[in-house]
């Protein structure tokens, strides 16, 4: 069961809860049959590769404890190695260095860069392959004298003294020089790698992603170059190739992408992590796991509508709720569609339920889609939509009446009295009546153009008076 809670404009509450049945069926070869509960390293959620905030975790009312980072890349590799070797192809030492960087890639720095060359994605990624491989040699052997001779240096003075080492280690690193890749390499090595995430963009069938590391395997190489696993820009094109290698394996035993289930899988890790906490089970009941985070929505800046992907196919039922925890706001519309943005028909079969507040599906086909996007718009009561757009009118209204009686010479001090100031007056209530920012965001549009007309007005006000176009009352 997972409930979607807007709080405001930016932000979204997401809680989760997962009901197990007993595990002791599953683990009573391991712990025996007279064991009440057993630590366990449980899988809860999948989640998106960004920061998290807010995030509470709870199993059977205990706190868990989260496994960091790159514990989890490591287990979700040897996940895509155990479903490889069930397809009949085998790893070797490189592919599972590649296949864990994938795992462990967050798309941090990435989008950094890709924010400082907008408009030049490919010097975005040749900069940031620059900068993450500056450790390494640009020697095409990637074993010259010289790094023999500083790897044998470093060794010693690690082993002697570990302190400056560490700091030796430090300064070098805030010291050194962005490393300069050639043409010819980069294009060899950008050409291997969109060919490897193009087949794995396929077997995942969700389209394409700017910061998915099996979209593009290149964006791995500073943690391999961080890891020690390539030594050079040769290593690194070694590297690729050893990934594109096993995914062409993969394809050609599935008879395509999208059968393979370790490509899926691949895939998959390279956008989202699974979660994993180390906890105490009870095995002999059933219990809850329960999370908690905070995310970002997203509305458009004009029109308040967002997106929000939720899984619908990891458990055996699937309920998902949508809740406005906001005055003075109405969900409008919203729909349930694949990834791919179709709509899924077949999601909708076995319940659906919606109100002004709450709009709430439950699934439980079994050829239902894997996963969804949640479309929401949100919208003001109809009684505040009444008098908010009454007043944007009238201030029009008014503005384009001043227009007429300045043209035709007849506007007074009286008739500008009556048109501003009354005007003003319910224009300043309408911009100040709401207090949260979700309620303003909502009504963006009628508040800029009432802000505007309101501006418009006292300009031509001042116009009047100061160009002395103002006729005496009759």
């Amino acid at each position: 069961m997972e409930q979607l809670s807007v709080r405001s404009a930016r932000v979204g509450v997401r809680r989760r809860s997962l009901h197990v049945n007993p595990l002791g069926v599953l683990l009573g070869q391991e712990v025996g049959d007279d064991v009440e509960s057993a630590y366990v390293l449980l899988p809860v959620v999948m989640m998106t590769k960004r920061p998290l905030f807010g995030f509470n975790i709870a199993v059977d009312d205990k706190p868990a404890y989260l496994v960091h980072r790159r514990a989890t890349a490591e287990i979700e590799a040897g996940h895509v190695r155990a479903l490889a070797e069930r397809e009949g192809v085998a790893t070797d030492d490189l592919t599972d260095a590649v296949l864990a960087a994938i795992c462990e890639f967050t798309p941090a720095p990435w989008e950094r860069f890709r924010r400082t060359y907008r408009f030049r994605p490919r010097r975005a990624l040749r900069r940031y392959l620059e900068e993450g491989l500056s450790p390494l040699t640009d020697d095409s052997s990637g074993d010259s004298l010289l790094t023999r001779l500083r790897t044998a240096v470093r060794g010693a003075i690690q082993e002697r003294f570990p302190a400056l080492a560490s700091r030796s280690a430090h300064v070098e690193r805030r010291a050194r020089t962005p490393l300069r890749i050639k043409d010819e390499q980069f294009a060899e090595l950008r050409a291997s790698s969109q060919q490897t995430g193009r087949l794995l963009r396929q077997a995942l069938g969700e389209g394409s992603s700017a910061t998915s590391s099996a979209d593009e395997p290149l964006l791995v190489a500073p943690l391999l170059a961080d890891r020690g696993d390539v030594q050079s820009v040769d290593d690194l094109l070694r590297a690729i190739t050893s990934l594109g290698t096993f995914v062409n394996r993969l394809v050609a035993v599935a008879n395509g992408p999208r059968r393979s289930l370790t490509l899926r899988t691949l895939a998959d890790y390279g956008r989202r992590w699974q979660s994993m906490v180390w906890c105490e089970v009870p095995l002999r009941r059933p219990f809850v796991v329960t999370t908690e985070h905070q995310v970002p929505l997203g509305f458009g800046p004009l029109l308040p509508r967002a997106r929000q992907p939720f899984d619908l196919s990891d458990a055996r039922s699937n309920h998902v709720t949508l809740e406005v925890a906001v005055e003075n706001v109405d969900i409008g519309a919203v729909q349930l569609r694949g990834v791919d943005g179709k709509q899924t028909e077949r999601t909708l079969a076995s319940g659906l339920r919606k109100s002004r507040e709450h709009w709430g599906l439950y699934t439980s086909e079994r050829d239902r889609d894997r996963r969804g996007v949640l479309r929401l718009s949100l919208r003001a009561p109809l009684a505040i939509r009444i008098p908010t757009w009454t007043i944007h009118a009238l201030t029009w209204v008014a503005v384009g009446l001043t227009i007429v009686s300045l043209d035709r010479g007849t506007l007074t001090t009286d008739d500008l009295a009556v048109l501003v100031v009354p005007t003003t007056f319910a224009a300043s209530l309408l911009l100040t009546r709401e207090r949260n920012s979700l309620a303003y965001r909502i009504q963006r549009l009628s508040r800029v153009g009432t802000a505007l007309a309101i501006a418009a007005l006292w300009i031509l006000a001042a116009y009047a008076y100061i160009g002395q176009h103002l006729v005496p009352p009759q």
